[in-house]
């Protein structure tokens, strides 16, 4: 099986990232202390395309305060997807099923040029986390 290797950046560094604009959610963290996101930005950390429909493509979340910094991350694969799935309550199969529709439709579209494309799958993967796009 031919499997093309690709590191794909968003940005070099945090400055030069493409900052999401999230409507504002806070919450208290594990120390008493109030968090709150305003961007989201992303990065494929890894991935390979092959010649059957599971490729394999892992991605950053950072999630960033209102000053711009990034106070959390999450790594994204089609395994942690399926789990947040089956954690909220849906059945392994049907949830297994979704995920490899998710990673052969919406993924490819956060890679690829079609700005309208991106944004559709940006919102789809937002709301899995509970945001949403700021308008």
């Amino acid at each position: 099986m031919k499997k093309l290797i690709f590191f794909l950046l968003f940005a070099v560094s945090a400055n030069a990232q493409t900052l999401w604009e999230v409507n504002v959610k806070s919450f208290e963290n594990e120390i008493g202390q109030t968090d709150t996101v305003k961007y989201i930005s992303g990065r494929v950390a890894y991935g390979y395309i092959s010649s059957t429909a599971n490729s394999g493509i892992e991605l950053n979340i950072n999630f960033h305060k209102p000053n711009g910094s990034v106070f959390r991350s999450r790594v994204f694969t089609q395994g942690s997807y399926t789990q947040n799935l089956t954690d909220a309550g849906m059945p392994l199969q049907q949830a297994q099923g979704q995920a490899e529709y998710v990673w052969t439709t919406t993924i490819p579209a956060l890679l690829g040029t079609n700005y309208t494309a991106k944004r559709t799958a940006i919102v789809a993967l937002l709301s899995l986390y509970g945001y949403t796009l700021k308008e």
